[in-house]
């Protein structure tokens, strides 16, 4: 019955007044003839109510248009256009419709909604994934035959992978991280470097093999790279997110070589802990080297060199619940374990004169210092 209606609603106006005057004049016509009088008034009368009826009716009713395949921004455009109300979804303009209701063809009342649903943030990522690659390796091919014919030179670049578990802070504040053991590459989840003057990426790498043996610590990109300013940003598994930025402006070689320090992802919260390095009556004893170690037999996870010797360092807790330090100084070595306590923010390593040494407590150092 609607769908009837709404077919009024597309016959020109002046087509529904001539009916309507042709069935009145013809009413008119009849009722002189038979004479009639009072009942064709009346017929009249309804004929012209129904057409005047079915014409506002027709006016307020909108026939649902096809809205599945289009984008979300160009559905909510049609239905705009047809003076349709519909819920609008925020931040998905360029996502495809895969469903309305009611559907395509329903005739509804003028102040109706159309529900509009539309894909996944999973599957618009997926759909636009291959057509985003393939634009950005035909602007990433144009850049470089650009930069070629241009005589712009091409490096190659490796980067050398560390893990850092222990820190350093210096007396300015700033941080500095201990060298500690290698990365291996297959831990490596993706490798990026981007060149931000031109927006083009290289992101295939192969470890690198040196005089006949395999650095299983160092990344080469496999494409050499034209000189300017870019970022390297890396992943590895168990390791936080690294970026650095390398300038190769005024590279003068042919291949570039770069450290990267990776922080271990802690799941538990960091603290920060003094470690200070005194004799039997809590004095200072200032020491070359510290070597620290996860267990007596372990390779070492870290190793602080100081440029002058220093009675105090500074520890970040995530290795474990222990720690073996070994000290070396001007005619000293011995060693120690601590033990993290969390509850105090320093700690001590008592020397005795016989170079054997032990983790002292708060309560001691209170003890020999009033």
């Amino acid at each position: 019955m609607l769908k009837f209606i709404y077919s009024l609603n597309e016959i020109n106006s002046w087509i529904i007044f001539l009916i309507g005057t042709i069935g009145s004049l013809w009413s008119i016509i009849e009722l002189v003839k038979k004479k009639e009088l009072k009942k064709r008034i009346v017929v009249v009368f309804i004929m012209g109510l129904c057409t005047i009826t079915l014409s506002l009716i027709s006016k307020g009713t909108r026939q649902v248009p096809e809205l599945v395949g289009k984008t979300y921004s160009q559905a909510v455009q049609v239905l705009v256009n047809n003076d349709i109300d519909f819920e609008s979804i925020q931040n998905v303009s360029e996502y495809k419709v895969i469903d309305q209701m009611p559907k395509a063809g329903t005739i509804q009342w003028k102040n109706s909604k159309v529900q509009i649903e539309v894909e996944s943030k999973a599957d618009y990522e997926e759909r636009n994934r291959e057509f985003v690659e393939e634009q950005e390796a035909k602007h990433k091919e144009k850049i470089i035959k650009q930069l070629e014919e241009e005589k712009t030179k091409f490096v190659k670049v490796n980067a050398t992978l560390f893990e850092t578990k222990v820190s350093v802070v210096n007396k300015n504040g700033k941080e500095k991280y201990a060298l500690a053991k290698e990365v291996n590459t297959e831990k490596i989840e993706n490798a990026i470097l981007i060149n931000e003057e031109h927006h083009i990426v290289f992101n295939e790498y192969v470890n690198v093999e040196r005089y006949k043996s395999w650095y299983k610590n160092t990344l080469s990109f496999t494409e050499s790279v034209p000189i300017g300013r870019y970022k390297i940003s890396l992943k590895a598994k168990g390791y936080d997110k690294k970026v650095c930025e390398l300038d190769l402006k005024d590279c003068k070689d042919s291949s570039v070589d770069v450290n990267m320090y990776l922080n271990p992802t802690i799941q538990k919260p960091e603290y920060m802990y003094r470690v200070h390095i005194v004799d039997s009556n809590y004095r200072e004893i200032k020491v070359d080297q510290i070597c620290l170690k996860l267990s007596k037999d372990d390779n070492e996870i870290g190793r602080i060199i100081n440029e002058k010797p220093k009675s105090m360092f500074w520890l970040k807790s995530g290795l474990g619940k222990k720690i073996y330090v070994q000290l070396t100084g001007e005619n000293m070595y011995c060693k120690c374990s601590i033990k993290y306590s969390q509850a105090e923010n320093d700690l001590f390593i008592v020397v005795k004169n016989d170079f054997s040494a032990y983790q002292g407590t708060m309560e001691e150092y209170l003890n020999a210092t009033t």
